[in-house]
């Protein structure tokens, strides 16, 4: 039993532990459909959702089976195992008769047999499972093992120097830049200058790269080779903690964590209430944290549902500028809030990040063509850069292509707002 207990588990662990990949996007699109289900029947996708929920369904079922099935074998085999040992006690104790007295001994030994063989097919069965099991554990050791971020503290750093003057300036020297070893490069051999206080615009499709600059800039994974320098220092030799303490993001997704309002803006305890409430001004939001009950001291549910999109963005906003950081990145902030929402940001934006070094991803092309410069990235390098009035004034330029296929209104406009912030630098 103990061989084929053994034999059991190299099989069985490995279709458990297959098992238990395969189940988490199950429950992860199960979870996902029921938070988004009037999105999902406002863009009437109920039909790909369903065929999405069959296909993964049908992954994890296919592996379930075939764990059971195991299940079951090594539930077969043991109960053959201990028919045998039975029948070999049964014929055992008929031809060795003359060595029994009495035949109750023989009544009474082979139910304590079937007994104790029960018994150990259970242990031998409990055991196995205990082991198979252990496939989660070890998932969770897994996790906790994963190789930390590498952080250097050097004493001789200066924590502030990205925070005197004007926005510091960014240099991209040669960089390139992967997720993982087994995937390919998503930036190759990107250079690029970014003045002091220069507002940056980043185009692409989806894949182009435009958000793993950012990944890059951050140290979100370490750059593969080439290097990066803020203000002629490279970012891989300072604090990791200090670096990314004095860049302020601003996300497509706005994210809040659940407690209290005063926490989501000021995590650290870093500023006083009235700075708190500068910020809340200065990001539109004052009146409306006012009129809550609590105030600053409102509870925000988990990922702040108990907030709209557009307000979640604004808190995100106000949360920059209490920051004050001197570098600023805007993922897409606008792409999920409607024109109001859009508007009282990119107002923010140019009122009180105007010092600022600014790096915006935009979808929307009018709200980075008045930018200093703006930088097409395609397949992971940078095709165009330049400052927006000269690219449209180019007809085989990315941009002028991209804005061509808009309407002749909002192709005035755009023009027309590109020329006007060229002809004011």
């Amino acid at each position: 039993m103990i061989g084929l207990r053994y034999f059991y588990l190299r099989t069985s662990s490995q279709v458990k532990r297959l098992e238990s990949v395969a189940r988490s996007p199950l429950y992860s699109h199960i979870s996902l459909t029921l938070q988004g289900l009037s999105t999902i029947r406002a863009l009437g996708l109920e039909e790909r959702m369903t065929q999405d929920m069959h296909l993964l369904q049908d992954q994890h079922a296919c592996t379930w089976y075939h764990y059971m099935s195991c299940h079951r074998w090594f539930g077969i085999r043991l109960d053959q195992m201990t028919a045998l040992v039975i029948t070999f006690a049964v014929f055992y104790s008929f031809f060795s008769r003359c060595l029994f007295s009495s035949g109750e001994l023989v009544g009474f030994s082979l139910p304590l047999l079937l007994s104790l063989g029960i018994t150990f097919q259970c242990m031998v069965r409990q055991s196995g499972e205990v082991e198979i099991l252990m496939v989660s554990v070890d998932r969770v050791l897994n996790y906790c093992k994963l190789a930390q971020e590498l952080v250097i503290s050097s004493p001789k750093s200066d924590p502030t120097f990205v925070t005197c003057g004007d926005g510091p300036a960014i240099e991209f020297r040669n960089v390139h830049f992967e997720y993982s070893d087994n995937l390919p490069l998503t930036l190759r051999d990107v250079s690029l200058s970014i003045r002091s206080g220069e507002k940056i615009g980043i185009v692409g499709r989806t894949g182009a790269g435009k958000s793993s600059l950012f990944n890059s800039l951050l140290r979100i994974n370490p750059i593969s080779s080439g290097s990066i320098c803020i203000d002629s220092r490279d970012i891989a030799s300072l604090d990791l903690y200090e670096h990314r303490k004095r860049i302020s993001v601003i996300p497509q997704d706005s994210f809040l964590f659940s407690g209290t309002l005063k926490y989501n803006l000021d995590p650290f305890r870093e500023f006083s209430e009235d700075e708190i409430w500068s910020a809340l001004e200065k990001a539109f939001m004052k009146r409306m944290v006012k009129s809550l009950s609590n105030q600053l001291m409102a509870n925000v549910e988990e990922d702040g549902l108990n907030f709209s999109t557009g307000e979640r963005q604004l808190l995100c906003l106000a949360r920059a500028i209490l920051r004050n950081n001197k570098i600023i990145l805007i993922d897409e902030a606008t792409a999920n809030v409607d024109m109001h929402t859009d508007a009282l940001v990119q107002q923010t934006i140019k009122s009180y990040f105007s010092d600022c070094t600014v790096l915006t991803i935009a979808h929307r092309i009018e709200t980075i063509v008045d930018s200093d410069r703006i930088i097409i990235l395609d397949k992971g390098t940078i095709v165009e850069s330049d400052i927006p009035h000269l690219l449209l004034q180019n007809e085989d330029s990315y941009l002028s292509k991209l804005v061509s296929q808009l309407e002749s209104s909002t192709q005035s406009n755009l023009r027309a707002q590109a020329e006007k912030s060229y002809t004011t630098l």
